[in-house]
């Protein structure tokens, strides 16, 4: 999934800028944070994991094989 609309990301890396680019749309910090969806996993994500939300196969911590 590509989060960047059009060519907004190359905009911004050509700008040269790090806050408030004057290429990029911006909105406040109110408007940011409220900007919320509900869960649809119903599965803890907060703190410590024994293993990545979604339960895939591979466990934290574990070894890897090439």
């Amino acid at each position: 999934m590509f989060g960047w609309k059009d060519d907004a990301l190359q905009r911004a890396m050509d700008a040269d800028c790090y806050v408030n680019c004057p290429t990029l749309k911006t909105q406040s910090m109110d408007a940011m944070n409220s900007c919320k969806l509900d869960s649809i996993v119903d599965e803890n994500v907060d703190g410590w994991l024994d293993k990545i939300p979604g339960d895939p196969a591979m466990e934290l911590g574990g070894s890897e094989s090439n």
